[in-house]
């Protein structure tokens, strides 16, 4: 059941009201403020962050891993909350900044601002289909962010903000990555160089880091609800098992560079079982699209030697960082 909003709620302490199976429950900003920030950050807090490449697919891990009851998404990627301000622009390139109690602090209610908007934004305000967070399940919670090419650099930066920030890799083919980025006007050697930065920049986080989840987008997008339980197993979040995850409707862009959105609202949230999955997940995309391969070929400054070198890099990325696999 899709909860009713009874009235729109705003940052200054006004309330947002949503109706859930004959129960009103009320969720009040200034008290969710305190819940969160007492709790949500600090020395005893968890967060994680899905890192990978633009057009990569890290939305879908996103998604369907904020689909946790103990998981609470941030409604923005780590480029634009970084981007806000002077200041936080300043602590992405010196993250010991984030040491400052007042930065820290800002930063913590710029956050939070971010998960109370996403809150009231369909199905994302829901911990299962129909039910929606109270204040408890919030508090508890582990923060979810999601950065993408060089946003690794921010990491530094979140581990001042948490106790412990796990980041998880996600790894796609380099023809799906570079396919994106050519139907979207960009050069085949500036999608190259940006892939092979963005890879690396993931290996090198991962080599400074004690733990960290890697998963091969192939698997996701042929079995994510195993993906996700894997994960969440990785993360310690219990229940391991989802009933349902949750996704959100992409717009894909044809060969010609057209755009197309098939019988869903751009940039909507969407619960799937394992069922209804098939619906959102097209299993095909876990290897390389032969019209995708093709569009490369045509692509201004292709080098296959080039794609090749990626590919290995790949490949040897996937070994060195012990992608999650799906049997």
């Amino acid at each position: 059941m899709v909860p009713e909003v009874i009235s729109k709620g705003s940052v200054d302490g006004s309330e947002v009201k949503q109706r859930v199976k004959g129960e009103t429950v009320v969720l009040n900003y200034l008290e969710v403020k305190l819940a969160i920030e007492g709790r949500l950050f600090g020395h005893d807090s968890r967060a994680f962050v899905v890192y990978g490449h633009a057009r990569g697919g890290t939305n879908i891990l996103w998604n369907a891993l904020g689909a946790h009851p103990r998981v609470l998404n941030c409604g923005h990627e780590l480029n634009q909350l970084f981007a806000a301000t002077v200041w936080f622009r300043l602590v992405r390139k010196l993250p010991w900044l984030m040491r400052v109690t007042w930065i820290r602090k800002v930063f913590s209610e710029h956050v939070t601002k971010s998960i109370w908007a996403s809150l009231d934004n369909g199905c994302l305000g829901e911990i299962a289909p129909g039910e929606v967070y109270t204040v408890e399940q919030l508090a508890h919670a582990h923060v979810g962010y999601k950065g993408v090419n060089l946003d690794g650099g921010c990491h530094a930066a979140l581990c001042g903000v948490h106790g412990e920030v796990v980041p998880i890799f996600l790894l796609r083919h380099p023809v799906g990555v570079l396919a994106g980025h050519v139907k979207r006007g960009f050069s085949f050697d500036v999608a190259a160089a940006r892939y092979e930065q963005t890879l690396n920049k993931m290996l090198q986080l991962a080599e400074s880091s004690q733990d960290f989840v890697a998963v091969d987008f192939a698997n996701l997008v042929q079995a994510p609800f195993d993906v996700a339980e894997l994960v969440f197993v990785q993360l310690n979040l219990s229940p391991a098992s989802p009933h349902a995850l949750r996704f959100k409707a992409k717009r894909r862009m044809s060969e010609d560079g057209h755009v197309v959105m098939e019988g869903l609202q751009e940039n909507a949230h969407y619960w799937a079982d394992r069922v209804e999955v098939g619906a959102l997940l097209d299993p095909a995309l876990k290897a390389p699209l032969p019209r995708e391969v093709d569009l490369l070929g045509r692509a201004s400054g292709f080098s296959e030697s080039r794609l090749v070198q990626l590919v290995e890099q790949y490949e040897a990325a996937l070994l060195t960082l012990h992608a999650e696999v799906v049997e």
